[in-house]
């Protein structure tokens, strides 16, 4: 899975066209790129019909503070908790992510 931009990139999408094509306003998707919005669901799905999943991750722009590191091992902690209901196939995906962000 790919970011926003990257994906309508290799779709040789302008923002103008992906924007014709959503109902979203251009000004709205670049600061969806640039990672300055954080879109809701009903967002997301309208970009996603027209240019597929995206990873929605590299746009949220996450980062930790030294006041965060608890709340970053409870989230640890239910991340593994949800790899134990996984499917083989969901656990490969997810494996594939994790290298993405943190190899």
């Amino acid at each position: 899975m790919r970011n926003m931009y990257d994906t309508r990139k290799t779709l040789q999408l302008t923002q103008e066209k992906l924007s014709e094509l959503t109902g979203i306003a251009q000004s709205a998707l670049s600061r969806l790129e640039r990672g300055k919005y954080n879109p809701n669901q009903t967002t997301r799905d309208r970009i996603e019909a027209v240019i597929g999943k995206v990873d929605w991750i590299e746009n949220e722009k996450i980062k930790l503070r030294k006041s965060s590191y608890f709340k970053a091992e409870r989230l640890l902690k239910k991340i593994v908790e949800l790899t134990l209901t996984m499917e083989a196939t969901q656990k490969e995906e997810f494996k594939q992510l994790i290298f993405k962000y943190f190899k």
